[in-house]
C-alpha cells in the first residue's frame, strides 16, 4: 500500500469513528445521563496514536457543536483522550481498571463542566458580588452529584460489558482494514 493510500485510509477511519460517536450520542439522548461518547474516546484512544484520538474527539467535537450549539462541555472530549493516552500503557487491556476509569469520568463531569464556568465567572456574573462565586460553583457540582452518579454508574457498566469486545472488534477491523489483500 502507497503512503498516500495510508494516510487517506486513516482519515476516513478517523471521519468513520467520529461518526460512531456521534450516531452514539444521538441513540443515548434520550437517557438522562446515559451516554457512549466516553465509552468510544477511550476505546480509540487506547486503539489509535493520539493524534488520530485527538482528531476524532475534535471531529465529534465540532459536530456536536453545531448539533446542539457551543456548551461548557467543548473541552470534556479532548481531555479524555489526553488523558486516556497517558494511562493506556499502565491499564493495558485490563478493561476492569478501564471501567473503573470511565466510571470516574462520569463521577467527574459535572466538575469538568463547571471549570469554564469558574474560569470565566466575572463574565457571566458581573451584577453578582465576587464572594459568590465560589460558592455558585460548589453549589453547581454539589447540585449535580446525583445526575453524575448515575453517569458513571452508566459509564461503567457500558465499558465493563462491552469494552473488550469492541475494542477487539475494532483492532481487527482497522488491521484488516490497512492490510487486506496483501498490500
Amino acid at each position: 500500500m502507497s503512503k498516500e493510500m495510508f494516510i487517506v485510509r486513516r482519515l476516513v477511519l478517523i471521519a468513520i469513528c467520529a461518526s460512531i460517536i456521534i450516531v452514539g450520542k444521538l441513540i443515548f439522548l434520550s437517557i438522562p445521563n446515559i451516554e457512549i461518547v466516553t465509552f468510544f474516546l477511550i476505546i480509540f484512544a487506547i486503539i489509535f496514536s493520539f493524534k488520530e484520538a485527538c482528531a476524532i474527539a475534535l471531529i465529534y467535537t465540532i459536530v456536536e457543536i453545531f448539533l446542539f450549539t457551543f456548551s461548557e462541555q467543548f473541552y470534556i472530549w479532548t481531555f479524555i483522550v489526553i488523558v486516556t493516552s497517558l494511562v493506556k500503557k499502565v491499564f493495558r487491556e485490563n478493561f476492569q481498571l478501564w471501567a473503573l476509569y470511565s466510571g470516574f469520568f462520569g463521577l467527574i463531569f459535572g466538575t469538568l463542566s463547571a471549570i469554564p464556568f469558574f474560569l470565566f465567572y466575572e463574565y457571566f456574573s458581573q451584577n453578582l458580588p465576587k464572594e459568590t462565586g465560589r460558592l455558585t460553583i460548589l453549589a453547581y457540582i454539589i447540585n449535580g452529584l446525583p445526575f453524575d452518579a448515575i453517569h458513571m454508574v452508566g459509564n461503567y457498566f457500558i465499558m465493563l460489558f462491552l469494552g473488550k469486545t469492541v475494542y477487539n472488534l475494532f483492532k481487527k477491523l482497522t488491521k484488516q482494514y490497512f492490510f487486506e489483500n496483501g498490500d
